[in-house]
């Protein structure tokens, strides 16, 4: 520490040393000589900025199935629904090739059904849709007709009630 002198503080307060002063509440702060104290306060917002864009491009616990279903069963729904892409469906008609269809599995939590459980809810029906997107044709090749292929996805709904253990223990309050 150097020598020590008076200084006046942003807050009006007088810090007795040239490193170091408590607040009222008996806090020590370190003092900064303005440039280095511009150099920080510059940081800071820089790191706040940089914290507001990570969680704009992080998708929200509440967003997830499982977010969704916990705020359902807190807000007292009986019933659950929850649709989750099961695979993607792609086909290509080439001119001599004929048609190929590429199926692709969608990646996502194993266990997202048990998790969903696991906030209270039971499974009570499940079925599976085909969402067409769009799809392709073009003329035969040297014969007549045409080749046409769809693509989409194969969509899996999912239906939850509340357990009945939580139904009961909702009637009798």
């Amino acid at each position: 520490m150097g020598r020590a002198r008076r200084r006046l503080l942003p807050n009006g307060e007088v810090a007795e040393t040239e490193d170091w002063y408590t607040d009222s509440a008996g806090v020590y702060h370190r003092v900064y000589p303005p440039l280095e104290q511009e150099l920080l306060d510059k940081r800071t917002k820089d790191e706040l900025k940089a914290r507001a864009r990570a969680r704009k491009t992080q998708p929200s616990f509440w967003d997830s199935p499982i977010g969704r279903a916990r705020k359902a069963f807190a807000d007292g729904d009986r019933y659950f629904q929850l649709e989750l892409p099961h695979s993607q469906v792609k086909g290509m008609v080439a001119a001599m090739l004929g048609v190929t269809t590429e199926i692709k599995h969608a990646a996502g939590g194993t266990d997202t059904l048990g998790a969903v459980v696991a906030e209270g809810w039971r499974l009570l029906n499940s079925g599976w849709v085909y969402v067409q997107t769009g799809q392709e044709s073009r003329e035969k090749f040297l014969a007549s007709g045409q080749q046409f292929v769809t693509r989409g996805e194969v969509v899996g709904i999912y239906l939850f009630e509340r357990s009945p253990e939580d139904v009961a223990g909702e009637l009798n309050r």
